[in-house]
């Protein structure tokens, strides 16, 4: 809990427009380096996110890719993002500056509470 508080304290100072109402934080799943503090999780796919202010993000704005469908202007072409730090690919960014992630590993902005239900002082602990 003291680590999620030191954490809220970083983004609040560091992150331009953070308002602290994010519905996860968002890591690389290679090197786990913070990569957005502020995104929505999308409605129908769980695993994905979406965000306007990213971190540690390096976009590649030589190449696209093109979604194939109905519609051939700018809705459907997307740059690739990748971890700036490990090179991992992460997330797509579109024309209006959106990203969407779906190679991350999110967590509770608030931190993870720990469950009543569960005696963690019954469990038994054989290290052999």
């Amino acid at each position: 809990e003291k680590n999620d508080s030191k954490t809220e304290d970083w983004v609040q100072k560091n992150i331009k427009g953070y308002e602290g109402n994010s519905e996860a934080y968002l890591s690389c799943p290679s090197c786990f380096i913070f990569l957005s503090f502020d995104c929505q999780q999308h409605d129908k796919f769980k695993h994905q996110y979406r965000a306007m202010f990213v971190v540690n993000c390096k976009v590649d704005r030589i190449n696209f890719l093109k979604l194939a469908g109905p519609n051939s202007d700018n809705e459907n072409v997307y740059h690739s993002v990748s971890c700036a730090v490990c090179g991992t690919e992460v997330a797509v960014v579109d024309m209006g500056g959106v990203y969407h992630f779906f190679n991350v590993i999110p967590s509770e902005p608030g931190g993870y509470e720990e469950d009543e239900d569960m005696n963690y002082e019954d469990e038994e602990t054989v290290l052999e």
